[in-house]
């Protein structure tokens, strides 16, 4: 028995290393595959670790070359990185329509990547120095108790007891003293984001959960002075949140019309990567055929366009490209879609080795 085993556990091994060994034939066959199809395109290009420093001269841009621009494609919230498509500014207008008229919701909605909170942000500098007093709730994932206690110390500018201390009751009546004292003391009207909203009660809560938390921040708006009404709630979320609005009538009933953030078309993507191009004093440098396959990836969302065009401008650079064309496109389509992600991966480590940091995918946005 003991042989059988020995045989076994080195049979086990043989085959793992056999199963690795493909592993890395088959890697390097996929390198060595790119490099051919990209020097079918530049027969006289060979990769280079470093781009050319005057990549862009025939352009007249005064960019050092394709990986010099390769910050302007981060994921930020930097308002000047704000691309007005028609959807964003739409959207922008929408929540400045609802609180000027002083409704008691609004609902924002759209795919993850869409721009949901990149708009929240740049609509919060829009208030900065009116008459509002701004309070942002990135995650609205706990429970009812608990996002009100965390939008009671954001009020208040300080951190009080733990909500588990309170009753809902005791937390509503502190919030009613609160919003009281911005209205009547500060002269302000109050404005509530809540963010992720889809998941308020638990991330992984049922449907029914979801809907009776916001059923309790519905009844947060009956609460008003001389029939006036003193805040505006705007919830945004993913897609489920407008359908768990619809379901409820009574919140429904007391919100603005929702919007929801639709995905970009082809000319809309194209312009937006020329945006962020504009950045670095260069435009069109990714050919028609590349924007498709871009789009194709994205399927339209500003934060995953942000990303692959960021890869899609390292892996041209590598070979002195200069531009990126329907080749590179597809070859960085074809890693993402492997799950390999080797070209993402070797593009941040050069990053890291020029000290240009790359934001989180997690950070919404790239409008």
């Amino acid at each position: 028995m003991t042989i059988l085993r020995l045989s076994i556990i080195k049979l086990t091994i043989l085959g793992s290393c056999v199963v690795y060994l493909h592993r890395v034939f088959l890697r390097k066959l996929l390198t060595n595959y790119e490099e051919r199809f990209i020097m079918e395109k530049c027969p006289q290009r060979t990769r280079r670790k470093t781009p050319t420093k005057n990549a862009f001269a025939s352009k007249g841009g005064s960019v050092l070359g394709l990986i010099e621009l390769i910050p302007h494609f981060k994921n930020t919230r930097d308002p000047s990185y704000f691309f007005e498509s028609k959807e964003h500014l739409e959207a922008l207008e929408r929540l400045r329509y609802a609180i000027e008229s002083e409704e008691k919701l609004a609902v924002l909605t759209g795919e993850i990547g869409a721009g949901k909170t990149f708009t929240k942000t740049v609509f919060k500098t829009m208030l900065q120095g009116e008459d509002y007093s701004v309070v942002d709730i990135p995650d609205s994932s706990g429970t009812f108790n608990q996002i009100l206690y965390d939008v009671i110390c954001e009020i208040k500018g300080e951190r009080f007891l733990k909500s588990s201390n309170y009753r809902t009751n005791v937390l509503k009546k502190y919030f009613e003293e609160e919003l009281a004292r911005v209205a009547i003391e500060d002269g302000k009207y109050l404005v509530v984001f809540l963010d992720d909203a889809q998941a308020i009660g638990g991330t992984n809560a049922r449907p029914s959960t979801h809907k009776a938390h916001l059923e309790q921040i519905r009844l947060l708006t009956n609460i008003d002075l001389q029939d006036k009404n003193l805040m505006t709630i705007i919830l945004i979320g993913q897609p489920e949140l407008r359908r768990y609005v619809s379901e409820l009538p009574q919140l429904e009933d007391r919100a603005a019309p929702p919007y929801h953030l639709n995905a970009f078309d082809y000319k809309t993507a194209q312009d937006y990567i020329n945006f962020r191009l504009s950045k670095g004093g260069v435009s069109d440098i990714f050919t028609p055929e590349a924007v498709k396959i871009v789009l194709s990836h994205s399927k339209g969302l500003p934060r995953r366009i942000t990303r692959m065009c960021y890869v899609c401008l390292y892996a041209a650079g590598t070979f002195d490209l200069e531009s990126v064309d329907d080749r590179i496109a597809q070859i960085v389509y074809d890693d993402f879609r492997s799950g390999n992600r080797r070209w993402e991966r070797d593009a941040e480590r050069e990053l890291e080795g020029r000290g240009i940091g790359q934001q989180p995918a997690e950070a919404d946005q790239a409008v």
